[in-house]
Protein backbone atom coordinates (compact mmCIF):
# COMPACT_ATOMS: atom_id res chain seq x y z
CA UNK A 1 0.00 0.00 0.00
CA UNK A 2 2.86 2.29 -0.66
CA UNK A 3 2.77 2.12 -4.02
CA UNK A 4 0.36 4.64 -6.21
CA UNK A 5 -1.18 1.01 -7.40
CA UNK A 6 -1.51 -0.35 -3.85
CA UNK A 7 -3.58 2.89 -2.89
CA UNK A 8 -5.46 3.12 -5.67
CA UNK A 9 -6.24 -0.88 -4.89
CA UNK A 10 -7.54 -0.23 -1.39
CA UNK A 11 -9.28 2.65 -2.88
CA UNK A 12 -11.21 0.51 -5.35
CA UNK A 13 -11.59 -2.18 -2.50
CA UNK A 14 -13.86 0.65 -0.75
CA UNK A 15 -16.77 -0.48 -3.57
CA UNK A 16 -16.37 -4.33 -3.17
CA UNK A 17 -18.91 -3.88 -0.63
CA UNK A 18 -21.70 -2.40 -3.06
CA UNK A 19 -21.82 -6.27 -4.67
CA UNK A 20 -23.19 -7.15 -1.66
CA UNK A 21 -25.93 -4.75 -1.46
CA UNK A 22 -27.20 -3.53 -5.01
CA UNK A 23 -29.33 -5.83 -7.09
CA UNK A 24 -29.37 -8.77 -4.13
CA UNK A 25 -32.14 -9.60 -1.76
CA UNK A 26 -31.01 -8.21 1.42
CA UNK A 27 -30.03 -5.19 -0.43
CA UNK A 28 -33.72 -5.42 -1.72
CA UNK A 29 -35.68 -5.75 0.81
CA UNK A 30 -33.94 -3.31 3.21
CA UNK A 31 -34.46 -0.62 0.23
CA UNK A 32 -37.76 -1.55 -1.29
CA UNK A 33 -40.17 -3.67 0.77
CA UNK A 34 -42.69 -1.92 2.63
CA UNK A 35 -42.97 0.48 -0.08
CA UNK A 36 -45.74 1.19 -2.33
CA UNK A 37 -42.93 -0.34 -5.23
CA UNK A 38 -43.02 -3.86 -3.45
CA UNK A 39 -45.33 -6.55 -3.57
CA UNK A 40 -45.03 -8.90 -1.04
CA UNK A 41 -44.80 -12.76 -2.18
CA UNK A 42 -45.58 -16.01 -0.60
CA UNK A 43 -41.91 -16.72 0.13
CA UNK A 44 -40.90 -13.52 1.29
CA UNK A 45 -38.54 -13.99 4.11
CA UNK A 46 -38.61 -10.69 5.50
CA UNK A 47 -41.85 -10.10 6.48
CA UNK A 48 -41.41 -8.03 9.26
CA UNK A 49 -39.77 -5.14 7.05
CA UNK A 50 -42.63 -5.60 4.41
CA UNK A 51 -45.40 -5.09 6.52
CA UNK A 52 -43.74 -3.49 9.90
CA UNK A 53 -44.56 -5.64 12.28
CA UNK A 54 -43.48 -5.51 15.85
CA UNK A 55 -40.86 -8.33 15.27
CA UNK A 56 -38.98 -5.61 12.93
CA UNK A 57 -35.48 -5.26 14.93
CA UNK A 58 -32.34 -5.35 14.58
CA UNK A 59 -31.30 -9.04 15.12
CA UNK A 60 -33.18 -10.05 11.37
CA UNK A 61 -30.71 -11.81 9.22
CA UNK A 62 -31.68 -9.41 6.65
CA UNK A 63 -30.62 -6.45 8.79
CA UNK A 64 -27.87 -7.93 10.00
CA UNK A 65 -26.35 -9.33 6.62
CA UNK A 66 -26.98 -5.84 5.54
CA UNK A 67 -24.89 -4.06 8.30
CA UNK A 68 -22.17 -6.03 8.76
CA UNK A 69 -21.21 -5.96 5.45
CA UNK A 70 -21.78 -2.03 4.44
CA UNK A 71 -19.37 -1.41 8.20
CA UNK A 72 -16.82 -3.98 6.52
CA UNK A 73 -17.03 -1.38 3.83
CA UNK A 74 -16.51 1.60 5.99
CA UNK A 75 -13.72 -0.12 7.00
CA UNK A 76 -12.40 -0.57 4.06
CA UNK A 77 -12.96 3.11 3.51
CA UNK A 78 -11.23 4.15 6.68
CA UNK A 79 -8.00 2.14 6.04
CA UNK A 80 -7.80 3.85 2.88
CA UNK A 81 -8.05 6.98 4.22
CA UNK A 82 -4.86 6.46 6.94
CA UNK A 83 -3.05 5.68 3.47
CA UNK A 84 -3.28 8.96 2.42
CA UNK A 85 -1.74 11.77 1.99
CA UNK A 86 1.02 9.85 0.26
CA UNK A 87 4.30 10.98 -1.05
CA UNK A 88 3.87 8.74 -4.36
CA UNK A 89 0.73 10.25 -5.11
CA UNK A 90 0.39 13.97 -6.58
CA UNK A 91 -1.62 16.51 -4.57
CA UNK A 92 -4.76 16.34 -6.68
CA UNK A 93 -4.63 12.72 -6.46
CA UNK A 94 -4.56 12.99 -2.69
CA UNK A 95 -7.39 15.01 -2.77
CA UNK A 96 -9.60 13.11 -5.52
CA UNK A 97 -8.97 9.98 -3.47
CA UNK A 98 -9.31 11.46 -0.27
CA UNK A 99 -12.49 13.24 -1.79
Amino acid sequence: MKTKVGIESALNSCYSGARTFYGQEDGFGMTESGTDLFLRGGDNKANQLADYTIDLNGSQSTIGNVWKNLYLSLSACNQTISLLPSEVLTEAENKSFEG
